[in-house]
């Protein structure tokens, strides 16, 4: 490459810079020129309201209980009503087993 050529490629370089800098300034703005506004949020307080009666339903199960599934000895079922396992009307479970016994079993409640 001859002197002439580089001077060429350099001249082209220095203004291709010069071009790109005050395009990308009236593209997007100058940074001096852009303000924002902050918001400040209130502290958190230690109060805890009661909830709104007609949002919050008390009677409703709290889904952080675990749940036991499989307490029920064979050939006892458990029995939404009493909260116990009972036996099953079949006598046994449905492979035809069981222990039979009278006395139902209280389940662990998790509560």
């Amino acid at each position: 490459m001859k002197n002439t050529d580089i001077a060429l490629i350099v001249l082209i370089a220095v203004v291709s810079v010069i071009i790109s800098y005050f395009l990308g300034n009236w593209i997007l703005g100058d940074p001096g020129d852009l303000t924002s506004e902050m918001t400040y949020v209130d502290s958190i307080s230690g109060i805890v309201e009661d909830p709104d009666v007609e949002e919050y339903n008390g009677s409703m199960r709290n889904p952080t209980v675990e749940v036991y599934i499989g307490e029920c000895e064979d050939g006892k079922v458990w029995d939404e009503d009493t909260n116990t396992c009972i036996d099953s009307e079949d006598g046994g479970d449905e492979n035809g087993g069981g222990t039979g016994g009278d006395e139902p079993t209280e389940r662990p409640s998790g509560e």
